[in-house]
């Protein structure tokens, strides 16, 4: 399987701050063009993904909250990581698998100043 082409965050302990991806071509992925993963513990904030093309990848969009809390080695367990300002838009794609776009998260932690919008996607 080949991983995610535009990827933040799993075993992540730091931080994500002010990214920026834009006018990229994501294409032959057998997993996510677009995946913001925080579950070790990592904040995320101000991420902006926009104007992107994809072809041919099984999930268009992955986003995911999670508390797997994962140490680094010798460290303690993390506290849980958080989300916020994640703006994505301007996304096209064509021949994206039959899951579309995934967002997940614990109750209540999602609502944090994000946006989606302009997404014509075809499966």
């Amino acid at each position: 399987m080949k991983p995610a082409r535009f990827k933040l965050g799993t075993e992540s302990n730091g931080g994500f701050e002010d990214i920026t991806c834009t006018n990229c071509t994501i294409y032959d992925t057998g997993y996510s063009g677009i995946a913001i993963m925080m579950v070790d513990g990592a904040k995320l904030e101000r991420v902006n993904v926009s104007n992107i093309t994809m072809k041919n990848v099984q999930v268009a969009i992955f986003i995911r909250l999670g508390n797997r809390a994962r140490p680094l080695p010798g460290e303690e367990a993390p506290g849980m990581g958080a989300l916020s300002g994640v703006m994505i838009s301007n996304i096209q794609g064509s021949d994206i698998g039959p899951f579309g776009c995934s967002i997940t998260g614990i109750e209540g932690t999602l609502r944090r100043k994000h946006h989606i919008a302009g997404y014509p996607i075809a499966l």
